[in-house]
């Protein structure tokens, strides 16, 4: 027979009909080959609905991972805050303080990234978690580059690589998490680059790297909560990071553009 039954219609053979090849998956061919996997597909059609207690059990077990991730995520946003306020000056450095707080910081994330990481759903989650634990090497590996001297520069790498390995994290809850409110996503934003400006007001490539990443971290929450506009102006301003970054790092164009990201932080009420 040329035409494989559906119902009371009849579809035409032809060599475009895609078809399920055990071995190198769905294929082109004829309803011939098409018969005996369409017979086994039709049993799945009476298979028993999923009961309730299943279904309630899936529940929980989705709750319990997304108040695993809740957790998480507050304790890595604090990490970050930490890792923001840390002020890297001759004066500041010269006893060592900065580089024992960024060592703290380092060891406090690295349980917070473990647990994320043996409790991920999917491979993607996996990814980001070795991708944030490379940047924790990263952060070790120049943190004993400067034990010694305390080197300002090893200690600004240092605290760089802290800072991107949380904000991976960061950006990974933020994009399985339920939606938030502009405001909240907003006044976290506003939280960084405030501590950022005044913890480190000469640094200003510092705090254009965090407000670079507090507005990643801004975009993917506001397109989670429907904030379009605001979206598009956040991601005007890294455009314009990304630009001074690569044409020179003037710094009158950065002190333009911190003024942009803070009054963008701080609208007119």
């Amino acid at each position: 027979m040329d035409a494989l039954a559906v119902g009371s219609k009849r579809l035409p053979s032809g060599r475009n009909r895609l078809e399920a090849s055990p071995v190198h998956g769905p294929t082109l061919a004829g309803p011939q080959r098409l018969r005996p996997f369409a017979a086994l597909a039709r049993p799945l059609l009476w298979f028993p609905p999923m009961s309730s207690t299943a279904i309630t059990t899936t529940r929980k077990a989705t709750s319990r991972r997304e108040d695993r991730w809740r957790v998480a995520g507050l304790q890595a946003a604090h990490l970050r805050l930490a890792v923001v306020q840390v002020s890297l000056t001759a004066s500041s450095s010269a006893d060592g303080a900065p580089r024992r707080a960024l060592e703290s910081i380092r060891e406090r994330a690295i349980p917070i990234i473990r647990g994320l990481d043996s409790s991920s759903p999917n491979d993607l989650l996996h990814g980001v978690c070795f991708a944030a634990r490379l940047e924790l090497s990263d952060a070790r590996r120049e943190l004993l580059a400067g034990a010694t001297g305390y080197g300002l520069p090893d200690l600004a790498r240092a605290r760089r690589a802290l800072y991107r390995s949380l904000l991976l994290i960061a950006q990974v809850i933020a994009a399985n998490a339920p939606k938030r409110g502009n405001d909240a996503t907003l006044d976290s934003l506003r939280t960084f680059v405030r501590v950022a400006e005044q913890t480190n007001p000469d640094d200003i490539g510092w705090f254009l790297d965090v407000a670079d990443g507090e507005l990643a971290l801004f975009i993917l929450s506001a397109h989670l909560a429907n904030a379009p506009r605001k979206k598009q102006e956040a991601a005007v301003l890294r455009t314009a990071i990304a630009a001074w970054k690569r044409q020179g790092r003037d710094p009158q164009i950065a002190r333009v553009l911190r003024n942009s990201i803070l009054a963008f932080a701080n609208p007119p009420t």
